[in-house]
């Protein structure tokens, strides 16, 4: 059997409702085509295989992470260099703040 090198737990971000759970990358995205299982899962079939946030023209760098609840997340980033559609730069590093927020939620 072929094997597969994964990520550590620790770049890993789950979340848990009841018998609903999201596993993502750190940044909270559930990227296409991943072998660490990233996706939103109910009664452990998998519902969800792609979620990402993207900014087209720069990367976002995240800052910080907090989830003091096993349900919910805040996850906030900043831009690197914005760069327009013909290589202007648009906004500077840090410019621009996005709180991204997850939470879970079963109603039964």
């Amino acid at each position: 059997m072929p094997t597969v090198q994964t990520g550590s737990v620790l770049e890993r971000t789950v979340l848990k409702e009841g018998e609903i759970f999201l596993v993502a990358d750190r940044a909270g995205d559930v990227k296409t085509l991943n072998v660490e299982g990233h996706g939103l899962y109910y009664r452990d079939t998998r519902h969800l295989s792609l979620f990402e946030m993207d900014i087209p023209g720069t990367r976002l760098t995240l800052l910080s992470a907090a989830g003091e609840l096993n349900f919910m997340s805040n996850l906030q980033f900043a831009n690197d260099t914005l760069l327009g559609s013909s290589g202007e730069v648009v906004a500077e590093p840090r410019t621009i703040s996005i709180r991204r927020n997850r939470f879970l939620y079963n109603d039964g």
